[in-house]
């Protein structure tokens, strides 16, 4: 058995917030879906905030709420121990 016993806080948030942003653009793309379908009096500013304000919404809040995460997760795992998984071998084909 093998156990995460912290987490380094800055390094994981940075890579999640990466991986929220890529999700950003994704989720942007269904919104300028929805959004092309419902009339609207700013059509190009609401396009624009769609498109670079969901995105770099999504990175902030994903990095501040794994900060926050990753920092609790240190303290916990130091008082009652980490997550406990075990490695399998891989089968050869």
């Amino acid at each position: 058995m093998h156990e995460i016993k912290s987490f380094k806080i800055f390094q994981t948030a940075r890579v999640i917030a990466v991986l929220y942003v890529i999700f950003g653009f994704v989720e942007a793309a269904i919104l300028l879906v929805v959004f092309a379908h419902h009339p609207h009096p700013h059509p190009l500013r609401g396009a624009l905030f769609i498109l670079i304000g969901v995105p770099i919404l999504f990175g902030v809040v994903g990095f501040i709420a794994l900060l926050i995460m990753c920092w609790l997760y240190n303290i916990v795992a130091a008082r009652i121990g980490g997550i406990a998984f075990e490695l399998t071998p891989r089968s050869e084909n």
